[in-house]
């Protein structure tokens, strides 16, 4: 009988821990989304290339927020494709063999109490990618885990509504060619294939408690 109490003692803290982290889990949501970019990349002013990449978005943000409360998206990242076209542009004018950068601009808005929040100050750095042979130019921005995005603050109803804003980075070489800095400023693109293109990350309800 004894031991039979021992056993059951022991499993009580393993179910509130358990039924802990299913509570975490069931109040956050991981939010992923493709959105296309139109850039315009110059170097010195002297060269000029136009070009649209995907730019996927990823964050952790809440399910559900109070009227008036605050919350930001956790580790949120960005994927950005570089199309080869442009890369082998840059690739052959530069000489470069690999990019590194960092990014100084990543507005993300909020609608319900209108903000914007600039996720890249401080600016995040562009990972030491090496320019491939053939193919886009993929890197992540940050590498490794993500940044918060926010914070931003709902209203009393309805939900808040978070969308997809302008970027800007700089890219250099990490490995010889020019020593000239590529200077990249995209904003979303506001039809894809002749269609409005929805720049939605997230809708996150806000429930009175």
């Amino acid at each position: 009988m004894v031991r039979k109490m021992s056993k059951l003692m022991m499993m009580i803290p393993l179910v509130f821990v358990f039924a802990s982290q299913q509570h975490a889990s069931a109040q956050t949501n991981v939010v992923e989304e493709t959105i296309q970019y139109e850039c315009t990349a110059t170097v010195l002013g002297l060269i000029t290339e136009n070009f649209t990449m995907p730019v996927t978005i990823e964050s952790i943000v809440p399910t559900s927020v109070a009227p008036g409360e605050e919350s930001s998206g956790t580790d949120s990242t960005a994927t950005v494709e570089i199309p080869e076209d442009t890369v082998d542009r840059f690739q052959n004018e530069l000489n470069w063999n690999a990019v590194t950068g960092e990014v100084d601009l990543f507005e993300l808005h909020s609608q319900n109490l209108d903000d914007t929040v600039n996720v890249a100050d401080p600016p995040l750095a562009i990972p030491d990618t090496e320019i491939p042979e053939s193919g886009d130019l993929v890197f992540t921005v940050p590498e490794g885990d993500g940044v918060e995005a926010g914070p931003f603050t709902a209203g009393q109803e309805g939900e808040v509504l978070i969308s997809a804003g302008d970027i800007s980075a700089e890219l250099t070489s990490s490995s010889g060619g020019l020593p000239f800095p590529v200077d990249a400023e995209c904003e979303p693109m506001e039809e894809v294939d002749g269609e409005p293109q929805d720049l939605t990350i997230a809708e996150i309800p806000i429930e009175q408690d």
